[in-house]
């Protein structure tokens, strides 16, 4: 009997300090707290149910929980505006909590602030909303709010104010997290409405500028900032980073490189600015060609050798049946009529690159059929049938405009081809009069990187390298 009394003391006993602590969280206090927690909040005169919420806790490296008292929670340092469905008392409380806390409850930070409203929904519409961006300081704000509403009132959070419905900009003197709150009304209906958003306006503004080399992928960077900064840390786009103010980097290949870098300060918190660009290297050699059968004696095929580099190149053809060549443009001729694979090997010495396409030929073709290398700028000038052709943009993320002209009247065929040689759309295939022409390709649904445009007027090709980014 003795042992039973014992243990109910101390089930007593744990129950007693569960119910102080409750008591201590729900009135807003934990001991040897080492952040606060806290939020103002704003319930709509309206009663349209919707109260809008603005954390003003104090602390470093803190995670967020809001219980916003309905069954329903947010894990943002400012949720801004809640809508509750029903009338009725609500305790809403935040409980902010530090990385150690996490780790082990009994260290670190932790702290709930709670607080009871009510909310009294009504018909009413009035719903304040809007949009917003920082830009180098400078805030851009679209109203979309919507229903009945004559007032207007922002509060930017620096001590200004606006009544205008749409202000457009609005400029901050110094960095730093602000709450901007817009309030929307109509006294004929007794609608109001108010949405609160935050954001972060950096102290300092990162920019870049950057210097490729003359020959090869290697680019020197330069990074600058106004304001405190005194860190920077470098994105290149192919994996690699920096944390050099100027670092010298050299890229893996040809193509475009989406470079970021972002300015901090160790002496200001509010310094944190990012700007991103694109970079084009086109020092790496490039190893390419294309094949297509003669019109006119389909034993014969023409090769358009597109290689390029910014040194001088040797060139070696693999023809896929034993032979080879070190021309520029060689000619051969192949004693079969079974597909065949030919390849070209170009160097300037501090680059290789090889590029590769098969040849089936026709069924009904005798014994032999000889290739043809040939410069695609001397065929455009014989035969003279493509004038132009363009497209923008380039690089692109879903679609480009593809712009073309002819000067005779000819069989077109537009096709878009990977670089393992597949056509993965054909845009055009017919006959046109001379003249200009436009068409559209969308690439919503196709992977990023790099594809080549080919245009075909009879006997003409042209050759365009395009860039999806996604």
């Amino acid at each position: 009997m003795k042992t039973i009394v014992t243990i109910h003391k101390n089930i007593l006993s744990k129950l007693t300090r569960v119910l102080m602590c409750i008591t201590l969280i729900c009135l807003g206090f934990i001991a040897n707290a080492q952040c606060t927690s806290g939020f103002n909040y704003i319930v709509d005169p309206a009663n349209n149910g919707d109260v809008a919420f603005a954390n003003t806790s104090s602390g470093t490296g803190l995670y967020y929980f809001w219980d916003f008292g309905d069954g329903y929670y947010s894990s943002s340092m400012n949720p801004g505006t809640h809508n509750y469905a029903g009338a009725g008392t609500y305790t809403a409380c935040l409980t902010i909590q530090d990385s150690i806390n996490m780790l082990d409850t009994t260290l670190g930070c932790n702290n709930t602030y709670c607080t009871i409203f009510t909310v009294i929904n009504s018909t009413a519409t009035c719903n304040a909303y809007f949009n917003s961006y920082d830009t180098l300081g400078t805030l851009y704000v679209s109203n979309g709010s919507s229903g009945s509403i004559t007032d207007y009132l922002w509060d930017f959070g620096d001590g200004t104010t606006s009544t205008l419905a749409n202000p457009g900009s609005h400029v901050y003197a110094t960095g730093g997290t602000y709450v901007i709150c817009l309030t929307t009304s109509n006294p004929a209906t007794l609608c109001n409405s108010t949405y609160c958003d935050s954001t972060f306006v950096s102290s300092c503004n990162a920019s870049f500028t950057y210097t490729p080399d003359a020959i090869g992928n290697g680019c020197n960077f330069f990074g600058s900032s106004t304001g405190p900064a005194n860190t920077y840390f470098w994105d290149f786009g192919d994996g690699t980073t920096s944390m050099l103010q100027n670092p010298y980097h050299i890229f893996p290949a040809n193509g475009y490189y989406y470079v970021c870098v972002t300015a901090t300060s160790s002496i200001d918190a509010t310094c944190n600015s990012t700007t991103c660009d694109y970079v084009n290297m086109t020092g790496v050699c490039n190893s390419y060609f294309a094949v297509q059968q003669d019109s006119a004696n389909l034993y014969n095929y023409f090769v358009y050798n597109y290689s390029t580099s910014p040194g001088t190149l040797t060139y070696l053809w693999n023809f896929g049946d034993g032979t080879s060549s070190t021309l520029q443009y060689p000619t051969h001729t192949y004693a079969t009529t079974t597909p065949v694979v030919l390849c070209l090997t170009i160097s300037d010495g501090s680059c290789t690159d090889t590029y590769c396409d098969s040849i089936t030929p026709g069924m009904m073709m005798s014994s032999t059929f000889t290739l043809n290398v040939v410069n695609p700028l001397g065929v455009h000038e014989n035969i003279n049938a493509i004038i132009s052709l363009e497209n923008y943009p380039n690089p692109f993320s879903n679609s480009t405009t593809i712009n073309y002209a002819i000067n005779k009247d000819a069989n077109v065929s537009i096709s878009i081809i990977d670089l393992l040689g597949n056509t993965i759309a054909e845009l055009e295939n017919g006959n046109k009069t001379s003249g200009e022409y436009s068409t559209t390709w969308n690439a919503e649904n196709v992977a990023e990187g790099m594809y080549l445009l080919q245009l075909k007027v009879n006997n003409d090709i042209k050759t365009k390298k395009i860039i999806v980014s996604k």
